[in-house]
Order: C-alpha cells, then sequence, then structure tokens
C-alpha cells in the first residue's frame, strides 16, 4: 500500500493499537516508509493512552508523527496540544437529533453526524 501510495504521504489507522508490543512495531512501521499513525494508545480513548502516545512520540521523534484520536473533544484537545502533538484526529459528531449545524454528507452512521458546533469549540481551544 506505501508503495501504491507513491510519494504521498501515509498514514496508518488505529489497527496499530491491536499490536502486542507497540514499542517494537513502531519501529518497523518508520522501516516501513509510514507518514503518520493514528492512535489511541492501545485504549478506548486517547486520553486514557495518553502514556503510551508520548512514549511512541519519543521514540519515534521526527522520523514518524503519532495523531491521537478517538474520545478527543473541548474538555481534553488541549492536553494534547500541551504535550506536543502536532495534530489530532477527532469526530466532531452529536446524535442526528442533537446536532444544531449538520452536514448529511458527513454522516458517520445510523445516529452520529458532524456537528460543526463541537468543532468549533475544539479549533478554538487550539488556536
Amino acid at each position: 500500500m506505501i508503495a501504491a501510495a507513491d510519494n504521498m504521504e501515509f498514514t496508518l489507522h488505529r489497527g496499530f493499537d491491536e499490536c502486542n508490543d507497540p514499542k517494537k512495531e513502531i519501529e518497523n512501521l518508520i522501516d516501513l516508509g509510514v507518514t503518520r499513525l493514528l492512535s489511541s494508545g492501545q485504549e478506548h480513548k486517547a486520553i486514557d493512552g495518553l502514556g503510551l502516545l508520548i512514549q511512541l512520540k519519543d521514540i519515534a521523534g521526527d522520523r514518524l508523527e503519532i495523531m491521537p484520536g478517538s474520545g478527543i473533544n473541548a474538555d481534553n484537545v488541549l492536553v494534547f496540544k500541551i504535550v506536543g502533538f502536532p495534530s489530532i484526529h477527532l469526530s466532531g459528531t452529536s446524535n442526528k437529533a442533537d446536532a444544531k449545524d449538520t452536514d448529511s454528507f458527513f454522516e458517520t452512521g445510523p445516529e452520529g453526524v458532524s456537528d460543526t458546533d463541537i468543532i468549533k469549540r475544539v479549533v478554538a481551544k487550539v488556536k
């Protein structure tokens, strides 16, 4: 897949969070040429995996970007900025009935939709 990406950046999704030895596997991803790793630090929510995410960031240095994702919101996004992550991933979704400003193009499931109010709150926190 990396070869097929042909000079495009390559982000590995959260499947990494199921590996048995993340500190070893991060080196394998670097050797393969992965540009970025989306991870929750092997926890359901990234805030709970923050310790491992920081360790992976330190191991990877500037060879691969660690992008925390899962459960990131306006209440916790500053934690990730403060400890030095250059980017984060979030869905910014709410239940369809609760969303104030939604766009059906970004439908994430039968009930969840992207909510621009949630996204705007997160962006405002990190500006």
